[in-house]
């Protein structure tokens, strides 16, 4: 069991190492369907306006499949990140 918890935290920590590529993403991306969630909030950001509105409706709605998997897997979570700085 604290394997698969180590391997989740392991994981987790992959994600977001990949997740902060925007600069990459937004070099590479042409197709408007592959496009990722912050490319695509990178769209309202305009030479002199940001439309805030829309930034923030789509701030709020992405981070809410991120809460509902932490609410999820918060047990496997804490168990990998404390898994190796106990002793014993």
């Amino acid at each position: 069991m604290d394997f698969y918890a180590f391997l989740f935290f392991a994981e987790e920590i992959k994600l977001f190492k990949y997740k902060n590529e925007l600069f990459l993403a937004i070099m590479f991306i042409d197709k408007e369907e592959a496009r990722t969630i912050p490319v695509a909030m990178n769209s309202f950001i305009t030479k002199y306006d940001i439309d805030w509105g829309a930034m923030s409706a789509a701030t709020f709605l992405s981070v809410i499949p991120t809460l509902i998997l932490f609410a999820f897997a918060q047990k496997y979570i804490v168990e990998g990140m404390t898994q190796g700085s106990v002793k014993g």
